[in-house]
């Protein structure tokens, strides 16, 4: 998976000797003789070692704009992929032996691996990142926290079928346990995989795929030192998918849909899949993982607050399909009686325009004040009377812009009680402010029209 090239640096020393001719004087006892030595050296020189490879995600894609950071004598650097998914380091000197990679961007989880360097010369590393959704159900917030140092220890391996053949694109995880430590790999073309991690005794290795569930491949392991494991069979097998991508506009402001989200549930099956639209755009991998003929599709528009449009049984095809929509369904704000008050570090907020949105897996509530174009958006991690909320961010409806953001878990979220027309509940934590980066108290409470 990595190979190096040996490169070679050749020194010239040049040594010029200059003879001065005799000069002879009338006398043969006058005979003179003058000898000049005059040498050079090769300067010293640091021979250094190119570092390169391609960020790719699941399916073998070419990811660009990803930020690529590693150490040089303990100080943290970084540099981005190119459009063709490729990253260049040039500053390891050649008595490095190994080196800890960062690699992350918009919609990937962070992926840390250790790099060990065989040979001084050029040295190729790819790395495979998982997105967002591909994680689940792993925690999302463990998956990304994890820190670039040097005494990160290097676990490695391959994953193989019963007949003996590399199974590629399948997540691999390495958890301690008691699941404070998280960490995933997704299996390249020949089925090797790669961790980078503090000592962990009593882990375990695990793997999975979007469409099986998750096994255990070995467990617990002392994981103290750089270990290769021997071969682990599996009867897991890469997800197919399929894709959708598209444009939602607004037929009112014939913009692209501010905020929203867009669902596709197969027929018959209970999970489904969601993803954002923002200003207008949406993309998605939806993991097919039994035969269909059709696909259900929902669109949400968190602006309009009641609003959905439902479209049964689209037609699809393997790989790629474009999905263009518009909707216009904007209710006036006298046509929904939601409230969702809010105590922000103790200014009251009031949004009179309140929706929420029901999924298979959790709730949307959404306050929009048209007046001033502001919305807050809370998202619920489940569909439990109380819990944990998934985020809770307030922006600005037209631009897009989220003034305050909140991290997973900071947010508890109850509902009191629901009727045909409402959904009453309340919540409170803490939320960032996005212009400091720092941390404010939030409380509110919400009076959230339920969809018809």
């Amino acid at each position: 998976m990595k190979n190096s090239v040996n490169t070679y640096i050749s020194y010239f020393t040049l040594v010029s000797l200059i003879l001065v001719s005799c000069l002879f004087s009338c006398s043969d006892d006058n005979f003179i003789e003058e000898e000049t030595l005059i040498e050079t050296s090769a300067p010293d020189t640091i021979g250094y070692t190119f570092l390169t490879g391609r960020i790719l995600d699941s399916k073998g894609e070419k990811l660009s704009n990803i930020l690529v950071e590693y150490l040089v004598d303990g100080e943290i650097k970084s540099v981005e992929t190119n459009a063709d998914g490729i990253y260049e380091i040039k500053e390891l000197e050649e008595s490095v032996k190994r080196t800890t990679l960062r690699c992350h961007g918009e919609g990937y989880l962070p992926k840390v691996e250790v790099i060990q360097i065989e040979n001084s010369g050029v040295v190729e590393n790819d790395v495979i990142l998982a997105s967002v959704e591909q994680a689940n159900p792993a925690p999302t917030a463990q998956l990304a926290g994890q820190s670039i140092t040097d005494s990160l220890i290097g676990i490695s391996g391959r994953i193989v079928n019963n007949n003996e053949e590399p199974v590629p694109g399948v997540i691999v995880y390495l958890v301690n346990f008691t699941f404070t430590t998280f960490l995933y790999a997704i299996t390249d073309a020949d089925g090797f995989y790669e961790f980078a991690t503090e000592p962990l005794p009593e882990a375990v290795i695990l793997i999975g795929s979007e469409c099986e569930n998750i096994q255990t491949l070995a467990g617990p392991v002392n994981i103290t030192d750089d270990k290769v494991f021997e071969d682990f069979t599996t009867n897991i097998v890469q997800s197919t998918f399929v894709n959708y991508s598209g444009f939602v506009k607004d037929c009112y402001t014939g913009e692209g849909l501010v905020f929203g989200s867009i669902r596709f549930q197969f027929e018959g099956e209970v999970s489904s899949a969601t993803a954002d639209i923002n200003n207008g755009l949406y993309n998605i991998d939806i993991p097919q993982c039994l035969d269909y003929d059709c696909i259900n599709v929902t669109i949400f528009s968190y602006q309009t607050q009641t609003g959905t449009d439902e479209l049964a049984c689209l037609e699809f095809q393997q790989g790629n399909n474009i999905l263009d929509y518009e909707v216009c369904n904007t209710p006036n704000a006298t046509e929904n009686e939601g409230e969702l008050i809010v105590n922000l570090n103790g200014e009251e907020i009031s949004y009179p325009l309140a929706g929420v949105e029901e999924s298979l897996n959790n709730y949307v509530i959404v306050g929009a004040d048209l007046s001033t174009q502001s919305v807050l958006i809370l998202t619920t991690k489940n569909k439990d009377s109380q819990g944990l909320a998934e985020n809770l961010g307030i922006g600005n409806l037209i631009s897009g812009t989220l003034f305050y953001n909140s991290l997973p878990d900071q947010i508890s979220y109850q509902i009191d009680s629901t009727t045909v027309e409402f959904m009453y509940g309340s919540f409170e934590g803490k939320i960032i402010n996005s212009g400091t980066g720092q941390p404010e108290n939030i409380d509110g409470t919400f009076k959230a029209a339920v969809n018809q």
